[in-house]
């Protein structure tokens, strides 16, 4: 009888626990993604339901980007950044050690936008003092200089292949 209590109550708290997973992800509003074939940190895909504390020009609608959709940006980023700032740099080792956060938006012609900050993560410690714990499940807002010495915002635009720094 005892065994059959234990095994009873083995399997309710197994349900249980299992339950309160599935919950956690579902209501989770990013993702991560790691893509060696751009760069060595991670990435974040914040999906349409998360709420953004910037303002963005042009907004149709938010969406939430899929890996093929963040590729398709990288690659963009990559064969477009040098002209865009107007230098001549190997993008892919210079970001390499950059965190990505991606986030999705339809502007007012219909046209699917990727917004990728960049954080440089060279020096860890410096950026978890600079933006506390935990930084990276966030989309980041800082109004301080000290923020835009180890950050970059674009504005890609995935259906064209156009690049901006504006948002």
């Amino acid at each position: 009888m005892k065994n059959i209590l234990l095994i009873a109550m083995l399997i309710v708290c197994t349900s249980i626990a299992s339950k309160g997973q599935n919950k956690t992800e579902e209501t989770n509003p990013f993702s991560i993604v790691n893509l060696p074939k751009f760069y060595k940190e991670k990435g974040i895909i914040f999906n349409e339901d998360y709420a953004v504390r910037i303002d963005i020009k042009n907004p149709k609608n938010r969406f939430s980007p899929t890996v093929t959709d963040i590729e398709r940006a990288e690659e963009i980023f990559r064969n477009r950044y040098n002209h865009l700032q107007g230098t001549s740099i190997d993008v892919k080792s210079s970001f390499c050690h950059w965190v990505r956060q991606y986030i999705g938006v339809v502007d007012s012609n219909g046209k699917r936008n990727i917004i990728v900050q960049l954080v440089n993560n060279k020096k860890p410690g410096k950026i978890n003092r600079l933006l506390g714990k935990g930084w990276e499940n966030n989309f980041v807002v800082m109004l301080s200089d000290d923020f835009y010495k180890v950050s970059s915002r674009f504005r890609i635009i995935i259906d064209t292949g156009e690049i901006s720094s504006g948002l």
